[in-house]
């Protein structure tokens, strides 16, 4: 059987691996709400006042409205 040698390394010891800096962009953003929250809130308004359009009418002309009898 062979006998087990330990071989000598001639590889330098490994270096410590060191973190690779990075770039970081700092971006602002704005204040106060954009267009889509806009939309979101025009919508909402529009359909709340659909809604009670047609409400006003069934009560009006079959007096089955929710709100208006």
């Amino acid at each position: 059987m062979a006998k087990n040698r330990k071989m000598a390394s001639s590889k330098a010891p490994k270096a410590e691996k060191r973190p690779v800096a990075v770039e970081v962009e700092v971006v602002e953003e704005k204040k106060g709400m954009g267009w889509e929250g806009g939309v979101a809130i025009v919508t909402t308004i529009l359909l709340l006042i659909a809604v009670l359009c047609v409400d006003w009418d069934l009560g009006h002309k079959y007096g089955e409205g929710m709100f208006f009898k």
